[in-house]
């Protein structure tokens, strides 16, 4: 019994030695990597039209609009194509390089948000617009919210998802 007790004693040294830091400040450290997660803001609006016509009219008010609609991507028809169901999705892709470029000319990441998106989806019987709140985005971002192009891009999300769901 003295031995196994040894034995363990020994290892828990041993392993306690290897996860202790360095007792030397001077010796060079190993530089931690630090990971940043940013929450995307969302606004929601419920639509009082079904999916088909919100959708129909959220495609309608891209196109006269001098927007580009990059991609309209059907989650639902996706999920199926994998055998999977998936209530009504679907996501617009769209945007204006006189919007978007002044922006990623300040901060080269806002690529990662821009082109703008727009998704439409059904929870039961109701009907949703998501779009991100670009004035958090672009603060979040480091980039001054109130001039150009930034408010115009809001009021534009705004304007759109509103016109969209009724």
């Amino acid at each position: 019994m003295k031995i196994q007790h040894l034995i363990l004693t020994s290892l828990i040294f041993a392993i306690s030695a290897c996860t202790q830091a360095p007792q030397n400040p001077a010796a060079p450290s190993t530089p931690v990597l630090k990971q940043q997660t940013m929450t995307p803001q969302i606004i929601q609006i419920t639509s009082q039209l079904s999916f088909d016509d919100t959708v129909e009219k959220l495609r309608n008010g891209i196109s006269i609009r001098p927007l580009k609609l990059f991609a309209e991507i059907d989650h639902a028809a996706g999920a199926k194509s994998a055998d999977l169901s998936l209530a009504p999705s679907t996501l617009f892709i769209f945007g204006n390089p006189q919007g978007g470029t002044p922006l990623m000319q300040r901060n080269p990441q806002m690529g990662i948000i821009l082109p703008l998106k727009m998704h439409v989806y059904q929870d039961g019987d109701t009907v949703f617009i998501t779009y991100p709140d670009i004035i958090a985005i672009a603060g979040t971002y480091g980039l001054e919210t109130s001039t150009p192009p930034v408010p115009n891009i809001a009021a534009m999300l705004k304007g759109l998802a509103e016109e969209s769901s009724r």
